[in-house]
């Protein structure tokens, strides 16, 4: 520190004085972590700060003094904003973006064509990206994301560093956002052809598949939507959409299931969306390989004792999507005799009633029974579970699918009329239900009801809806 200082003093306007900046603001840098202080840290930003902008140093300069104005946004944001340091905190976001800026541009200018990037560029890139997508600029996060997917895939690396991932992670982010997911899966698919088998890589993977599901449900939400309605063309290209998805998503899923380093909750997660999607083969030998797991591995099934009630569950799931359904319902009668207090099992039995129903009619009274039981177990509960809301949806989705496949009209027009009553009645008990979404899928289904009885959706009843029903 003190030959760099010296040389500062008494050359300042030379080559070596910006090596010696250089040297002391890292070094700033390093004591700083050693002895955290925002003091070291700011005294080392005005050394950067006063490298010669002809200097060949002068880039890396920027760079280092961008990055620590960002360091310091983050931590600042992390202990949580307030009066006290929001003029501080949006004051270093700007140097920040200023400084990796200029640094960007000059890197740019530097940087020779069929070259490699320099390693300073690559991590001005990156940063900027991850700052454009922090600041919701999805477009232009991928615009500096792509070119850095492309020198990972020609580069074609045995092992991936924290930069690597962090390019893909983001890129994979920006895309979701602009729901440009086709390039999402791109770089996912590199990263599962070239990324190894280790948790690090695995949770970018995961994350990605998390953003497809979400945008999976609001796909199968629209077409909910449009099922109703009266233009074919819009809910064919919503039906194809969701379909592209799950097809993306289904081959994440799958490679995602083979690998080895995985955690408990995202093999759950894995396994669960498997089902979801159709896939419930794979999904049954992944929560089997669960379950064998916990016989070898104390430690695993320690921490997989309270997801135990799940697993089960989602093997039931996977019998009733495969149409086992005798071999289902005796499964899970077996399992809530074993548990009386667990909703999970009375859930699953309504869905495989519900889903027998749809191939043998006669079944719909045995599966509004069912979710009547249910919800008069749920219904003295003050705070509502999720599942009392599913349940309401059910009972009145049986009843209309029991009117659909009735040929007596009596019966058909009291199903559909009971239905209304169902759905009026949650709604009006709890307006918001648990969420916009839920409230759509209730919405569809009134209107389902309601024109089933030959009236429109918009006509007013007379006679007040019971909201014991």
């Amino acid at each position: 520190m003190k030959l760099a200082e010296f040389t500062e003093k008494n050359w300042p306007d030379r080559p070596e004085a910006d090596d010696a900046r250089m040297a002391r603001g890292q070094a700033k840098l390093v004591v700083a972590q050693a002895r955290p202080a925002a003091a070291q840290v700011r005294e080392a930003i005005a050394i950067f700060e006063r490298v010669n902008p002809k200097s060949e140093r002068y880039p890396v300069a920027m760079y280092l003094a961008g990055e620590t104005y960002w360091r310091l946004y983050l931590s600042q944001k992390l202990g949580g904003e307030s009066a006290a340091n929001k003029d501080q905190m949006a004051a270093d976001h700007g140097k920040a973006e200023q400084h990796l800026g200029a640094a960007l541009d000059i890197f740019k200018k530097q940087c020779e064509p069929g070259k490699p990037m320099p390693r300073y560029m690559l991590e001005t890139q990156l940063l900027v990206a991850e700052m454009n997508n922090e600041a919701g600029r999805p477009k232009e996060a991928a615009a500096l994301y792509q070119p850095l997917v492309d020198v990972v895939k020609a580069a074609k690396p045995q092992t991936f560093d924290n930069n690597t991932i962090r390019i893909f992670l983001g890129a994979v982010r920006s895309y979701c956002t602009l729901k440009q997911l086709d390039k999402a899966g791109e770089a996912s698919n590199v990263l599962v052809a070239i990324g190894p088998d280790t948790l690090a890589v695995n949770e970018v993977l995961v994350e990605f598949a998390k953003l497809l599901n979400l945008e999976r449900k609001k796909a199968d939400a629209r077409v909910t939507e449009l099922e109703v309605g009266i233009n074919a063309d819009e809910l064919k290209a919503a039906q194809a959409r969701l379909a592209s998805l799950q097809d993306v998503l289904g081959t994440i899923l799958l490679n995602l299931s083979k690998r080895q380093q995985l955690g408990l909750g995202q093999m759950i997660f894995i396994g669960q969306t498997l089902n979801t999607i159709g896939k419930t083969v794979e999904a049954s030998q992944l929560f089997q390989q669960i379950l064998k797991r916990t016989e070898t591995d104390p430690d695993f099934a320690q921490r997989a004792q309270k997801a135990l009630s799940l697993i089960r569950t989602e093997l039931l799931k996977a019998l009733r999507k495969q149409e086992q359904y005798e071999e289902a319902l005796k499964q899970v009668d077996q399992y809530i005799k074993e548990n009386p207090r667990a909703l999970e099992p009375l859930m699953e039995k309504g869905r495989i009633l519900e889903a027998w129903a749809e191939k043998e009619p006669a079944k719909f009274d045995q599966a509004v029974g069912h979710w009547a039981l249910v919800r008069t177990r749920l219904q003295p509960m003050k705070k509502k579970p999720s599942e009392y809301y599913e349940v309401m949806y059910n009972v009145a989705k049986c009843l209309v699918r029991e009117a659909e496949k009735s040929t007596d009209k009596a019966v058909a027009l009291d199903r559909a009329k009971k239905a209304e009553q169902v759905l009026k009645a949650a709604l009006v008990l709890s307006p918001k239900l648990n969420g916009p979404d839920t409230i759509a899928k209730y919405k569809v289904l009134l209107d389902k009801a309601i024109t089933m009885q030959g009236r429109s959706p918009d006509q007013k009843v007379e006679k007040k809806v019971e909201t014991k029903s």
